[in-house]
This record gives structure tokens, sequence and C-alpha cells, in this order.
């Protein structure tokens, strides 16, 4: 939290470019960043072994229907 602008920009970059360390760490990497009251930025970083153009599609689907359900007050199915 507390990051704006260039520097919200900048920290999300650092977390896209980070290089993955298969042996100590998974394929995928997830953070949640709060930039400002109310507004999150959900960040995805998935290594290429992680994931095809087709399954991607697939994930942000899930994703969508994970988040629809929650606003909902509902269980994801």
């Amino acid at each position: 939290s507390g990051l704006e602008g260039q520097g919200l920009q900048a920290y999300i970059e650092g977390l896209i470019s980070r290089r993955f360390d298969l042996s100590s760490e998974h394929m995928l990497r997830c953070d949640l960043l709060q930039a400002a009251e109310g507004e999150y930025i959900l960040v995805l970083v998935l290594h290429h072994i992680a994931s095809d153009g087709w399954s991607t599609g697939i994930i942000i689907s899930e994703l969508v229907e994970l988040y629809d359900a929650y606003l909902a007050g509902r269980s994801a199915v």
C-alpha cells in the first residue's frame, strides 16, 4: 500500500521482471497490491512452463468467476 503513479508502475515492473528460481519456488507468483482505498491490483506472473496461450484464457476465466462469486457472496463453482 502507499504506492501510486510511477512508484506503483516501477514496483509492478520489478515483480514481473524478477527471474524464477524453479529449484525453490513455484511456477506462478501472485501479489495483491492496494493502490488506493478500495482499489486493488492483482499481479499474476506465470513461468512459461506453467501455462500456454490456450490455458491462460482458462486461468483468467477462473479468476473472474472467483471474484464475481466473492462480490455476490456466493460459493464459486
